[in-house]
């Protein structure tokens, strides 16, 4: 098949045309009819795009796609016979995950059981008739979700002139904490996120995991907490 793209300048998908003729002490008879099917050029599919995260990705498996290669030129000719996808868990060692040996033309896969926040690299190779194709890109997915939910704060006073809101950092499940949001009950029963004394996304409040307000600042509008109120409060 090279000899042919490179000779005569065929392209993937061609049909390879011939003609015959035979000899014999007279001379040459005459040249047959070109074959009208058989054989077309094929060769290995192309290099494969990178799997793609999918959504359904969480901080306890990774969810990937890809893209599937239809067109004459990208199998190669001939069709797939199966897409291997292979992993790296950071040793620098390749393994396969589906596709090779076993052939699989499914153009997802799912990873369970991996470990939040760790990364993972992957790449993709597809196979048809005559081979496998190249390597595509690789990938690296951080396997994540929202983080769990948060335990109950605490409050306390601080020389009677502040509330103390305190948390417990919650199971990031992956990835880091960047903000947090405070809340705080007022009277009529409705939960305001202050941003005045409590922003969580203020590098101070969310690496001390704390933060205090005024009890002025509580008995006016918004929270229009009474005297002897208890102050409440979630994140």
């Amino acid at each position: 098949m090279a000899y042919l793209t490179a000779t005569y300048s065929y392209a993937v998908g061609d049909l390879v045309r011939f003609k015959a003729r035979a000899n014999n002490a007279d001379g040459w008879g005459d040249e047959s009819n070109p074959n009208t099917g058989g054989a077309t050029i094929m060769t290995v599919p192309v290099a494969m795009g990178p799997p793609i995260e999918d959504a359904a990705t969480s901080h306890a498996q990774v969810a990937l796609t890809w893209a599937e290669l239809t067109t004459v030129s990208d199998t190669g000719g001939t069709p797939i016979t199966s897409y291997s996808l292979e992993w790296d868990q950071g040793s620098g060692n390749w393994a396969a995950l589906k596709g090779d040996p076993t052939p699989d033309t499914a153009a997802s896969y799912v990873l369970p059981g991996v470990t939040a926040g760790a990364p993972y690299d992957f790449r993709l190779r597809a196979a048809n008739a005559i081979g496998w194709g190249a390597y595509g890109p690789t990938v690296t997915v951080v396997p994540s979700s929202v983080p769990v939910q948060m335990a109950t704060v605490t409050t306390a006073h601080t020389a009677s002139v502040y509330a103390r809101i305190t948390w417990t950092a919650p199971d990031t499940r992956g990835a880091a904490i960047t903000a947090y949001r405070v809340l705080i009950e007022a009277a009529d029963g409705s939960m305001t996120e202050d941003l005045a004394y409590c922003d969580g996304s203020d590098p101070t409040v969310a690496v001390n995991l704390l933060c205090e307000v005024p009890m002025e600042a509580l008995r006016a509008p918004p929270y229009s907490l009474a005297q002897g109120s208890l102050v409440a409060a979630q994140a």
